[in-house]
């Protein structure tokens, strides 16, 4: 059979030498335009929801958030397993789905029982599907510092400046926001007062929710003209919270400035960023979407990076995968050039023909170029969980 097919080679070898040159473009082609990424993903398709519920204890997010969803979402088609985790005023539950499950459509299952249990939850519990990528979709992370801006500042530039430019980078599922505090308008109310001029706390908050609103009139036409009628009801600062009425005693009008105290002050929170060791910092952590090209999204990250500048404030370059993924292809460079070098002595030493050398070493690069054309083909990336086996992978979101 062997000695045919030499046959058959030489005398078309024409044919064979164009076999040849397409399996190099094609391979060639094949592999600049393969996803790279360093990291095997393991990870099963899987959902994450999450539950918010303000000043809840965990025993609270459980009986009327988690366990109530969980029971919902063990209807959905296949479904490998169900976990759900409550915690203080979280709760998160992964929905785990079988292999080769799209995991769109694993999503958009997930939604459809979330339309139908919504009615019967809490109406001041938020629930919220996690970012749709894979358990690898961690790739970059960077930290904000400043000598002149507070934490408050840099958290407020994170959450409405860098995030929101990066989440317009092609291929990014989510900007999650780490360290710093979230400035908040709190106001603090005097029970004394509340009890002297006959109110409760619903009354407060019934005030500042209805009061913080722009609201729609008709159209006046003036001089042939539509003049839109608008009054504008947002608040901008502390002292348009202090001038709140919340109702009228006496013909006198009783502000919130009058029974409690209005202060800028962070929200509370659960963890903090340093860098380094050297005090803290706001840190930004990018994921990218399930499938992605790794290598390019981060390439398309850090040139969006490099345009969001900021007077005064310092990005530091905290985790970047694609220096991962450069050194894993350089190692596959040189380890093909070791081989290559070692097959020509081996086969030179032993056979002493310098042309039999030259057929294993273009084999050796073209096998490899072939494995990438047939990945393309098969659409089946560098990371794909298929190459490394049928593993289990979970990972954390909060």
């Amino acid at each position: 059979m062997i000695e045919k097919l030499i046959q058959a080679s030489i005398k078309n070898k024409f044919l064979v030498l164009m076999t040849m040159l397409f399996l190099v473009a094609g391979s060639i082609w094949s592999m600049k335009h393969t996803p790279l990424d360093a990291l095997p993903d393991l990870s099963p398709p899987q959902v994450i929801v999450e539950i918010k519920w303000n000043g809840q204890s965990p025993e609270t997010v459980e009986e009327q958030g988690t366990y109530p969803l969980v029971a919902q979402f063990l209807a959905i088609a296949n479904i490998e397993t169900v976990r759900g985790y409550s915690t203080y005023e979280t709760g998160l539950i992964y929905i785990i789905f079988k292999d080769d499950t799209d995991l769109y459509w694993a999503r958009s299952r997930v939604l459809e029982q979330l339309a139908s249990v919504a009615s019967s939850l809490p109406a001041s519990m938020n629930i919220t599907l996690g970012p749709d990528a894979s358990g690898v979709g961690w790739v970059y992370e960077y930290a904000l510092s400043s000598k002149t801006k507070n934490l408050s500042e840099l958290r407020t530039l994170q959450d409405y400046y860098y995030k929101y430019a990066l989440m317009g980078v092609d291929g990014v599922s989510e900007v999650a926001s780490v360290g710093g505090f979230v400035p908040t308008y709190q106001v603090t109310v005097n029970n004394d007062n509340l009890i002297k001029y006959d109110l409760s706390i619903k009354d407060i908050a019934k005030v500042l929710k209805e009061n913080n609103n722009d609201t729609g009139g008709r159209i006046v036409i003036e001089n042939g003209f539509e003049w839109i009628v608008q009054a504008k009801g947002y608040v901008k600062n502390l002292d348009d919270i202090r001038k709140l009425v919340i109702t009228t005693k006496g013909g006198v009008p009783l502000t919130i400035a009058d029974i409690g105290r209005v202060e800028l002050t962070p929200a509370p929170r659960r963890g903090i960023a340093d860098l380094n060791g050297e005090g803290e910092v706001v840190g930004g952590i990018v994921l990218v979407r399930y499938g992605e090209d790794v290598y390019s999204a981060i390439e398309r990250i850090k040139e969006k990076m490099a345009d969001l500048k900021v007077d005064g404030v310092d990005v530091t370059t905290v985790y970047d995968r694609s220096g991962l993924i450069d050194g894993a292809v350089e190692t596959l460079k040189g380890t093909l050039i070791e081989e290559s070098i070692i097959v020509i002595l081996v086969i030179g030493l032993f056979l002493l023909h310098f042309r039999s050398s030259l057929i294993v070493l273009i084999v050796l690069p073209l096998t490899v170029g072939a494995t990438f054309g047939l990945m393309k083909l098969f659409g089946v990336g560098s990371n794909h969980h298929e190459s490394w086996g049928n593993c289990y992978c979970y990972r954390c979101y909060g």
